[in-house]
């Protein structure tokens, strides 16, 4: 698979100029293949950007490890944050990482164990299981049942 870009966002407060962004191949069984891709966010919005990614897999691990705006504060944090992502790159070439991308790809071992399912049906079924009580919420108008 080659694609010409890859770009998104990296976000918990937008990541600063100068963070380190790698892309680590997966295989089909989302195994490391050792196939990495090293970036640094380009703005103070969160912004990267990786140009001529050759992949022998469409399976994809986004790490982000750095400084962050914090909106609580209002300031630039003072100690660095590491966030992850999983993803099929398979119908997309844009790319986020955050909080819930992180809290997803550090449950993925535990639904790879229970879920004996091929990887892009793994991703689908922890994307439910994360997401289910965020659907219930909404479900109920907000109130919690």
């Amino acid at each position: 698979m080659s694609l010409a870009k890859v770009s998104g966002y990296v976000q918990k407060g937008p990541y600063l100029n100068g963070t380190n962004i790698t892309i680590s191949e997966l295989s089909t069984q989302l195994d490391p293949t050792g196939k990495i891709f090293t970036s640094q966010i380009i703005d103070n919005q969160g912004t990267f950007e990786i140009t001529n990614v050759e992949l022998a897999s469409h399976y994809v691990e986004r790490k982000a490890d750095g400084f962050y705006f914090n909106e609580v504060t209002n300031k630039n944090s003072t100690s660095q944050l590491t966030l992850f992502a999983l993803s099929d790159l398979s119908d997309k070439t844009s790319l986020n990482v955050n909080i819930l991308s992180t809290l997803e790809k550090n449950n993925h071992n535990k639904i790879a164990a229970k879920l004996h399912l091929c990887p892009t049906n793994r991703l689908t079924a922890l994307t439910s299981t994360l997401f289910q009580p965020f659907f219930s919420l909404i479900g109920t108008g907000g109130r919690i049942q």
